[in-house]
Formats: C-alpha cells, sequence, structure tokens
C-alpha cells in the first residue's frame, strides 16, 4: 500500500507532481508526446512512430530531442520515481 499523506504535506505533493508535469509539458510541446495527470501519476505516452521506424528496434535521431527533454525534467525533479513500461509491434 501506498502511505496516505494528508493535509499539508498532501498539498505539496500535489503541487510537486503538477509542476512537474507542467514542465513535462512544457518541454514536450513540439513534439507528440503526450503528458496526463491522474491521480497521483504523470502518465508520459510516446507514440512510438516517434521513436522508431516499423520492424526496427533503432531509436530516430529525431526521438532524441524527446529524450534530452524527459531527461531534462527528471533531473530537476530528481525525487520522481520512474515507472517505464512498453510493448513492441
Amino acid at each position: 500500500h501506498e502511505p496516505v499523506v494528508e493535509g499539508a504535506d498532501a498539498a505539496a505533493v500535489t503541487a510537486f507532481m503538477d509542476a512537474h508535469a507542467e514542465a513535462l509539458r512544457e518541454r514536450l510541446a513540439e513534439t507528440d508526446a503526450a503528458v496526463d495527470r491522474v491521480r497521483d501519476d504523470i502518465i508520459l505516452t510516446m507514440p512510438g512512430q516517434l521513436a522508431f521506424e516499423p520492424d526496427r528496434a533503432d531509436i530516430e535521431p529525431a526521438f532524441d530531442l524527446v529524450l534530452e527533454a524527459v531527461a531534462a525534467v527528471l533531473t530537476a525533479y530528481a525525487d520522481t520515481q520512474v515507472e517505464v513500461g512498453g510493448y513492441t509491434d
């Protein structure tokens, strides 16, 4: 179970998460990546065609900008826990 955060601590966590999501939105505004705030999570969706050509495993050079933007935000918000998920075609 996740720890329950209440009162001022909950407000601080909410503000932190909101700021983090907004920073991601700003950095990724020129890409097809989507940033959604869902309860206590930030969901970053990066369409496969943004990163890979069909039937290829090599990351597209243009995707480097997206990865660099995400890395910059994660560095700025170093206390963030990250879970990466994906699938192949």
